[in-house]
């Protein structure tokens, strides 16, 4: 008796710890690549499709950004998001969220970053439905010379232009003598 019940513990134990791994995403999460130079906002146009054969309610979100360059705002999705999603129903693209790239960004790929949809069955419901992760390209810039540097490199051309014939005259006459 007592090797049935650790044999039937060890059974439901074992089924709970597989049950996360075969749980697929009720939603999937496709958003274009994000772009941008340092100090620049990027839009972010995505997708919602219901893999379920429920109907699917997109209730909140939750994300997460690498660092203290990238700051995420998904006023968007509250505005631009479906209510709802029937089964194997596509939202079509729409602005999703905003991404805002700090001025002292260095140029690279900053990840990981995700965005994960709330919502399941009902409109009260908060379960993590589906989730996307994203990398953010921040693009280098080229250095824009100061016009203080420009107005310095004139005048040298300048001086070189204008004493140069001097110069060369002052040699010649120095090697006649």
């Amino acid at each position: 008796m007592k090797n049935r019940r650790w044999t039937a513990v060890g059974a439901l134990a074992a089924l709970l710890m597989i049950a996360p791994a075969l749980r697929a995403d009720g939603v999937d999460i496709s958003v274009t690549p994000i772009s941008g130079a340092a100090g620049s906002s990027v839009e972010v146009v995505g997708t919602v499709t219901n893999n379920t054969s429920n109907t699917v309610f997109l209730n909140g979100d939750t994300f997460s950004v690498t660092g203290p360059d990238l700051s995420l705002d998904d006023t968007d999705f509250f505005v631009n998001a479906p209510l709802s999603l029937d089964p194997s129903q596509s939202s079509g693209p729409f602005d999703i969220f905003t991404i805002d790239i700090g001025a002292l960004a260095a140029p690279g790929v900053i990840s990981p970053n995700f965005f994960s949809i709330l919502g399941g069955s009902d409109g009260g419901a908060s379960d993590v439905i589906g989730t996307v992760m994203f990398d953010v390209t921040v693009q280098g810039t080229a250095p824009v010379p100061e016009p203080s540097e420009l107005l310095l490199l004139l005048f040298g051309i300048a001086q070189i232009g204008f004493w140069g014939p001097s110069l060369r005259a002052g040699r010649k006459k120095s090697r006649i003598a």
